[in-house]
């Protein structure tokens, strides 16, 4: 047991180092999200963490549609700098509004998406499947798609998930 509690310890250490050192900030929020779901989920009841999950969903896309402006939010959302993500989302956001029910389809997302993108953004791909998956797709596919995801989540939530499945 004690040689279990080195090797994990190491690997943590390990695994640590190198998302610090991928300099990413999204692996650096998506770990720290991770590790706080397993610390909660040992802490609280099945019931307390299920809801505390919905609300934290809810809360990040909140502040997604806040970052595009489709819902109004705090002036702060909008000073978070996204190299370009928000422009290139904005654009997603207008070329479905133009094609919505099926979209582009499948091809080069980014030359495809170009023509509603400003420059320097222009011809660079959403870096986000679900904006993926609504621009090629449209509503259709992209509602589909999230119902599919919810349904996962949902399903994983209600059956219940132990310590080392919380973050999968």
């Amino acid at each position: 047991i004690e040689t279990k509690g080195s090797v994990a310890g190491a690997l943590v250490v390990i695994n640590g180092i190198g998302v610090l050192a991928a300099n990413g900030r999204a692996s650096i929020a998506g770990t720290l999200v991770g590790v706080g779901l397993m610390l909660v989920h040992r802490r609280v009841s099945r019931r307390a963490f299920q809801t505390l999950f919905v609300v934290g969903a809810a809360t990040a896309a909140a502040l997604a549609l806040m970052t595009l402006d489709l819902i109004p939010g705090p002036n702060v959302v909008q000073t978070v700098e996204f190299r370009g993500r928000r422009e290139i989302w904005a654009g997603v956001v207008q070329a479905v509004a133009k094609q919505p029910l099926f979209g582009y389809g499948a091809g080069d997302t980014g030359r495809l998406l170009a023509r509603f993108v400003v420059e320097p953004y222009s011809g660079k791909a959403p870096h986000s499947s679900y904006m993926r998956v609504f621009f090629e797709t449209g509503v259709v596919g992209g509602v589909t798609f999230l119902g599919f995801v919810g349904k996962v989540i949902l399903d994983r939530l209600s059956a219940g998930v132990t310590d080392d499945e919380v973050v999968l």
